[in-house]
């Protein structure tokens, strides 16, 4: 299922405790200028090397 989820409602659904998995898919070095805490780096060209490391069993955030 594909959905948009405001930067508001992120930080709620963490303070919660129920925080998805976060991914941000830029450059290592737009990553490393800054990012949400606790997202993995995983550049978009890389994606697919990476899907088997993606929880199945909890939602993620792409950005």
């Amino acid at each position: 299922m594909n959905e948009l989820i405001s930067p508001k409602e992120l930080a709620r659904q963490e303070a919660s405790g129920a925080a998805p998995v976060v991914i941000d898919v830029r450059s290592p070095k737009e990553y490393a200028a800054g990012h949400i805490p606790g997202a993995r780096s995983v550049p978009a060209d890389e994606i697919e090397s990476h899907l088997a490391a993606i929880p199945k069993d909890k939602p993620v955030v792409v950005y």
